[in-house]
Parts: structure tokens; C-alpha cells; sequence
């Protein structure tokens, strides 16, 4: 059996850009999105009151006055314009599949949400402070998509992209002026209607999870696996040597399984550096049997 016939291959690769088994929970995000934004469209047709804004939408006397908790999810999956939409999702697509891929789709939906959560949060903390009594409402996943866009930025510092598809510069100072505008918008003159607390919260949300290492997975595994009070011989590392030239394939292969169930399990970057060498060797062989 080659790595090709594992199941940790297999979802990882199978599938085409679109329908692809690499980045599932960032395609759901971006469709779920997709669909909000026209059901939005249409009720705001059919339905008085503003439609499906009305329920969705983060409106601070809402979550705190009647308890509709909802919302600080609920806004996130809604835009305030077809534009609104588009950059949001693009930005989502190009640095949430890494991400997915890096931590695991589970554990990336998590941390998505609870961005989403804690941009919204701070934004209507911060109304009400300011303005308790004037009626504001906010909608859109810029928040959430500032927290994947500076995680991926704390990984990838020196990544270039095109600014406006035009002008080529690395992430990290593409961020540094993103969050330069949003604290002039702030606290500049003036008002502007961007959430600009949102975009700084969720910055600051991804820093926060980035070196304090807050994955959900490994916070719950913590808790859940407790010392028991009993004497156990140890038991010898498994073997992780790579094999000699003339050993055989199955022995490689079972420490390759080794290492594949632990990149499952906690995620590419636990990976030591004799582990590493165990994959290089393994792909190594395989493109020679294909070759």
C-alpha cells in the first residue's frame, strides 16, 4: 500500500479546485456566505422591516437589552453589498485553505468562529459605550477574515501578493497598513461607518491565538486526559530510524503511518526533524516507482 492509498492522502488531495477535499470547512464558510447574501437579497423583497437583516444582523441593544445572543454569529455570515461579499470571500479563500490545511479543518472552523464572536462582540461593547442610545447595526465577516488574514501573515510574514492584483509587497506590511487605516479610522476625525474596532479585535484575536497557543483541540485534551494514580513500566519510543537501503518497504511504510496518524492528530508543524526525514524518504521512493 503506497501513501497514495492512505486515508490521510486521500482527504487531504482528492477533488478539484472547487469541490476539493483539502480546505472543506473554509469552501462551507464561503458558500454558506454566498447563500445568506441572496436569501438577504431576496427577503429584503418579500419581507418588511428590513427581511432577514432584522434577525441576522448585530444590533448591540439587541444582544444586551433581549438577550439575542445569536446575532453576534448570525452578522457574520451577512454583507452589506455584493463588493462587501466578494472581498471578504476572497480573502477567506486565498488564506483560510492554508490555514484548514495547517490546523485541521475542525479546529480552523472553531477558531473562525470564535473570531467572528469576539470581532462582533468588541464592536458592540464599544457602541454601547460610545453611544448607547443611537440605533447602529453591523453586518459582515471583515472581523473574522482579519483573524485569518494576520494568522496567516504571523506564518507566512514575507509571503508576497498583488495589492489590487497590481503592486507586489509581503504580508506582513500589507497587514501593517490594513491595521494602520483601521486605527486612523478609529481614532482619526470624522466618522466612518467601517467596523473598524471589529477588524482590531479580530487582530488581535489571531496574535492572542497565534503565541499563546490557544487551539481548541489541545486546550480540550488538557482538560479531558487526567494523571491516574498508577505505576506503569515505560514503554520504548516507537523506532523512528529511517531504515537501511536494503531493508524493506514495509518498514518504512509502518513508520510512515506513524507519522502520518501524528500530522493528523496535532497538525504539520509538531513534526520533528527525524519525522521529516521519514516523509522526504517516503516521497523520495515513491517518485521513484512512479519514475
Amino acid at each position: 500500500m503506497g501513501i497514495q492509498d492512505r486515508d490521510y492522502y486521500r482527504r487531504e488531495t482528492s477533488g478539484s479546485l472547487w469541490l476539493t477535499g483539502r480546505a472543506p470547512v473554509t469552501l462551507g464558510i464561503v458558500l454558506a456566505n454566498v447563500a445568506v447574501f441572496i436569501a438577504q437579497m431576496v427577503s429584503a423583497l418579500g419581507l418588511p422591516e428590513g427581511g432577514l437583516e432584522s434577525v441576522l444582523a448585530l444590533i448591540p441593544q439587541k444582544v444586551f437589552s433581549d438577550f439575542q445572543a445569536w446575532r453576534l454569529v448570525t452578522a457574520t455570515f451577512c454583507h452589506g453589498g455584493p463588493w462587501h461579499l466578494l472581498w471578504n470571500m476572497l480573502f477567506l479563500w486565498w488564506f483560510g485553505r492554508e490555514l484548514e490545511a495547517l490546523h485541521g479543518s475542525r479546529e480552523f472552523l472553531v477558531f473562525y468562529l470564535i473570531a467572528g464572536i469576539v470581532s462582533s462582540l468588541a464592536w458592540a461593547l464599544a457602541t454601547m459605550a460610545a453611544a448607547p442610545q443611537l440605533p447602529a447595526m453591523m453586518l459582515g465577516s471583515s472581523g473574522a477574515v482579519m483573524a485569518v488574514t494576520v494568522l496567516y501573515t504571523l506564518y507566512n510574514p514575507r509571503h508576497p501578493i498583488r495589492l489590487y492584483f497590481l503592486f507586489p509587497i509581503e504580508m506582513r506590511w500589507f497587514v501593517l497598513i490594513y491595521l494602520g487605516v483601521d486605527f486612523y479610522g478609529l481614532f482619526g476625525p470624522g466618522y466612518s461607518p467601517v467596523a473598524h474596532v471589529a477588524h482590531l479585535a479580530g487582530a488581535a484575536y489571531a496574535v492572542i491565538y497565534k503565541y499563546t497557543d490557544l487551539r481548541v483541540g489541545r486546550l480540550f485534551a488538557r482538560r479531558l486526559v487526567r494523571p491516574r494514580l498508577r505505576v506503569l513500566r515505560p514503554e520504548p519510543e516507537p523506532d523512528l530510524d529511517l531504515p537501511r537501503p536494503d531493508s524493506l518497504d514495509e518498514v518504512l511504510e509502518q513508520r510512515m503511518d506513524v507519522v502520518l496518524a501524528k500530522i493528523a492528530r496535532e497538525g504539520p508543524h509538531s513534526l520533528t526533524d527525524q519525522e521529516r526525514q521519514i516523509l522526504d524518504e517516503a516521497s523520495r521512493r515513491l517518485r521513484n516507482r512512479r519514475e
